[in-house]
Formats: C-alpha cells, structure tokens, sequence
C-alpha cells in the first residue's frame, strides 16, 4: 500500500480547506497489473452526464478521481443528489470509495483505492 496524500495536498491544498479531516488514501499497487504510472485525474462535474463518464471510468478500474462537483451543485439539487447518489451506489457495487474532501470536492476510486478516514493525531 503506499499514500500519496502529500502530493494530492501539495497540487491542491488552496482549494482543500476541508482536505486535512482525511490523511491517507491507501493504493493497493499489487492489483495494478500494468506497468507505469497510476493515474489521479482531476475532472469538473457539470452535468448528470458528466456523472455517467466518471461512472464508465471507474467501471474499467484503475481510476481514482478528484472530482470538483459545484457545477453540479448549480445546476439543482435534484441533479446534485441524483448524481452523488449514482456515484455512491456505483462504487459499492465495484469495491470502490467515495468521500466528501470539501464542499465542492470528492474523490472516488476504483477498488484499487480506499480512503482512509481517520483523522490526523
């Protein structure tokens, strides 16, 4: 398992107030099978069918992403919560994780990643 908190902390600490409440995302880097780099994307989510690409990725594997979900939150909340809801259910059914980082930041995963919700002693 290896954390890469610091860098996600380093790349985006002026837009994470929040980020400090989770202190590890933990990367099973044995069930990733192909060489290289993980990848950590960052996508801005405007649209229900913003959602649905984010789903289709992370049904392939191998993704975690920071998700910047206050287009989303604009657009109504019947939108809002039918998207977050969408992404929660999803990533139950594939072994994955989600996790609130501020009010308009998420990070969801694939089962290859799991966050930590312990908070900082």
């Amino acid at each position: 398992m290896g954390t890469i908190v610091s860098w996600i902390r380093d790349k985006f600490s002026p837009s994470l107030e929040d980020f400090s409440a989770y202190d590890e995302v933990l990367v099973d880097f044995d069930s990733i099978n192909a060489p290289g780099k993980l990848g950590i994307r960052t996508e801005h989510i405007q649209s229900l069918e913003d959602v649905e690409d984010i789903i289709n990725q992370l049904r392939q594997g191998r993704s975690i992403y920071l998700l910047h979900i206050g287009g989303l939150k604009e657009s109504g909340d019947d939108n809002f919560k039918k998207g977050v809801q969408r992404l929660k259910k999803v990533c139950q059914g594939i072994g994955g994780d989600i996790a609130g980082l501020s009010h308009d930041w998420i990070i969801v995963t694939s089962s290859i990643a799991e966050v930590s919700r312990e908070k900082e002693r």
